[in-house]
């Protein structure tokens, strides 16, 4: 006699995503799921303007910790690539990230 299988839907985990949008004026961050759809509500912060990286990577881990676990991270800043040493930033984010 066959077995019945488990409905695969069943066993398939939510992927969770981390999206932060580093912006001049905040930054934000959720946590969503595969369409896009937030499992938390969004958190933000002043973006330190200004700052050294070290000081925004501290502060966007600082930021993050109360989102519990996630599978992968989006990133979002408004910024070009000039050299592979420097990133020039949108105008409002306040200079030069080196």
């Amino acid at each position: 006699m066959p077995r019945a299988q488990p409905a695969a839907v069943s066993t398939i985990a939510r992927i969770r995503t981390l999206a932060i949008d580093i912006g001049g004026t905040h930054l934000k961050a959720a946590a969503v799921d595969e369409a896009g759809n937030l499992l938390t509500e969004p958190v933000r912060v002043d973006t330190p303007v200004g700052s050294p990286p070290r000081a925004i990577v501290e502060t966007l881990a600082r930021l993050v910790m109360a989102l519990g676990v996630y599978d992968r991270v989006s990133i979002g800043f408004a910024g070009v690539v000039r050299s592979q040493e420097r990133l020039y930033e949108a105008t409002g984010a306040g200079g030069i990230f080196a």
